[in-house]
């Protein structure tokens, strides 16, 4: 650093780098929203080919941050991608995708059942830019094969499905969307990876939430989009004009968190089932949905297409509205609140919590009525668990 440089030049100055490279165990995080280059030479060698998406070095941290890539590049890695692109969140990556996709004129078909904000992007943005809208149950073949009998330019499907965990064939739908000329796009995000991997089964592209299980500890949110590295590249094109992209942060978190992602998911899985099973014989429980359970109504989709049947189970109390909020007044270990795929128990009212902005009409001809409670369990001892619910359900 220059030494007559004033106070006020001196604490602006930039890092210097430390004398001997280090090797760290972790990888630093590159909180940074720009980089440095040596003349305007070498910015147009080399700058301005990432601002152009063509390669080259780090530019802007909307266009490209070391950290990003890392996350990018491992996730690529575990979805069986050409290439990865993360994003804010797991609503940025799938609202970019689609709109990356689909112009005014175009036809999607989606699930009938999924997230609440997809669902409102499904129900009303899409068709607010002119692009018609088919929501269907695409666990019926038939059905199905009906909505893709008609030309389109994307099927949707979001499997295992928010929030009743419905299980999709992607095999079979992506074969009909082939058959169809359409783009395959499946949000997984409550399987991972380690459970589904939708490329593998016919999928074009993948559009999940990082936040989930990915970072596993409700500290992170993130998104991605992976697949073909052409298709994943007009997804980023969007997304940098779009400005949905990750805080380096928060892709240092979501990439910590894949570290331990196979360990979790398979507590997430053992702890879920034992859950399951208790709730299935509890005499104030009227219907249980959890994919491992012979029950579940798409238990053989569910084993053709996951290894595993992750943490998300559905559950229907005996009873209305009263019963669901005294379940939720009485859990003392499980906690109630929104979001999942973290390592503590979240348990919800879909009704008046995630599915609030569906109308109410469309909500109790869906299946999500007052009774329904959605369980997102987590890593605790499942003896503690089954204690806390049974001990919660005395009282309802």
């Amino acid at each position: 650093m220059d030494s007559k440089l004033r106070f006020g030049s001196r604490v602006v100055s930039g890092w210097k780098s430390p004398s001997r490279e280090p090797r760290p165990v972790n990888p630093p995080i590159y909180q940074s929203t720009t980089y440095v280059y040596d003349s305007l030479e070498d910015f147009m060698e080399a700058g301005s080919e990432q601002m152009l998406g063509e390669g080259g070095r780090y530019f802007y941290t909307r266009t490209g941050n070391p950290t990003n890539a890392m996350f990018e590049e491992k996730i690529a890695e575990l979805e069986g991608g050409e290439r990865a692109v993360a994003f804010a969140s797991g609503m940025a990556a799938i609202s970019t995708a689609l709109l990356s996709l689909l112009r005014a004129g175009d036809r999607v078909v989606a699930h009938s059942k999924m997230y609440s904000a997809s669902d409102t992007l499904f129900g009303q943005y899409l068709p607010g830019l002119g692009i018609e809208v088919d929501m269907t149950d695409l666990t019926d073949y038939a059905k199905m094969k009906k909505a893709l009998s008609r030309p389109a330019k994307v099927l949707f499907i979001e499997t295992p499905a928010n929030p009743m965990v419905e299980i999709i064939d992607i095999p079979a739908a992506a074969k009909l969307a082939r058959a169809s000329g359409c783009v395959t796009v499946v949000d997984s995000t409550w399987a991972s990876p380690y459970l589904m991997r939708p490329l593998e089964l016919g999928a074009d592209l993948v559009a999940s939430s990082s936040t989930k299980y990915i970072s596993g500890h409700d500290d992170a949110l993130g998104g991605y989009v992976a697949g073909g590295a052409e298709l994943v590249a007009a997804v980023d094109n969007y997304m940098l004009v779009l400005g949905g992209s990750m805080s380096p942060l928060h892709a240092f978190f979501s990439w910590r968190g894949i570290r331990t992602l196979h360990v979790r998911m398979d507590r997430h899985c053992s702890n879920a089932l034992e859950v399951a099973k208790f709730l299935e014989n509890h005499p104030k429980i009227m219907k249980v949905n959890y994919p491992g359970l012979k029950s579940h109504p798409q238990h053989d989709v569910a084993k053709k297409t996951m290894s595993d049947y992750s943490g998300m189970i559905a559950f229907w109390l005996k009873g209305g509205y009263e019963a669901a909020s005294k379940l939720l007044a009485n859990v003392k270990v499980c906690n109630v609140a929104v979001s999942l795929g973290d390592a503590c128990t979240l348990i919800e009212h879909p009704a008046t919590m995630t599915h609030i902005t569906v109308d109410e009409e469309r909500r109790k001809r869906l299946g999500i009525t007052d009774n329904l409670i959605r369980l997102s369990v987590g890593l605790e001892d499942v003896r503690d668990l089954v204690r806390d619910l049974d001990r919660a359900l005395s009282k309802v």
